[in-house]
């Protein structure tokens, strides 16, 4: 469905308005995929936060797991609809294990500053995750793996300040999680097989 949107209906009034080089249709196309996709999964998120009653835990969702997805990668579906599965239900595991880990976190802080340093290995050891649609070179990879780290290390220190103070703390911290077990699949995947880099 995105594929067709964005082919034959944008693409195709694009290159009818304006004069663009017909060698690089197939990269605007690819943007545009991405765009529609993206559009799509943030509109899903508020949407069942909305539905959920707590439209505040799917945007810092979004804050948390987008700039740190962005840099360090992790699990790539195979096609936009699984995309917007897996990206809707992992806000909704973020959401719901958040609720259950919140009062634990409130008594006994260690406990989520455990579970940071643990998430922090992936990112650490794995960023940037490589990925066969998003080929960086060397320097980019380091630029990459370094903005990631000190991206983590940030999110973190906020998640910590919010968990003594809001429940809010709890889904900052069990999304920063998702991201480092997105590249735990993603590593294994790629071991397997399953996905090529």
């Amino acid at each position: 469905m995105i594929k067709y949107i964005s082919k034959n209906i944008i693409l195709n009034f694009i290159y009818k308005n304006c004069n663009l080089p017909t060698d690089m249709k197939e990269v605007y196309q690819y943007g545009i995929e991405i765009t529609i996709s993206s559009i799509l999964n943030i509109s899903l998120i508020i949407i069942i936060s909305l539905l959920l009653g707590d439209i505040v835990s799917g945007i810092i969702f979004l804050m948390f797991f987008i700039p740190l997805r962005t840099y360090c990668g992790g699990y790539h579906a195979t096609s936009y609809l699984r995309c917007n599965i897996v990206f809707s239900v992992t806000y909704a595991m973020v959401f719901f294990i958040s609720v259950l880990l919140s009062p634990v976190f409130k008594s006994n802080l260690n406990i989520a500053e455990a579970i940071l340093m643990l998430g922090f290995i992936p990112v650490l050891v794995f960023s940037p995750v490589k990925n066969k649609h998003k080929s960086l070179s060397a320097s980019t990879a380091k630029k990459c793996r370094i903005i990631s780290i000190l991206i983590y290390i940030v999110l973190a220190l906020i998640s910590i300040f919010f968990c003594i103070r809001e429940t809010y703390g709890s889904i900052m911290v069990i999304t920063l999680t998702a991201v480092s077990v997105m590249i735990l699949i993603e590593i294994f995947m790629q071991r397997r097989g399953y996905h090529d880099v």
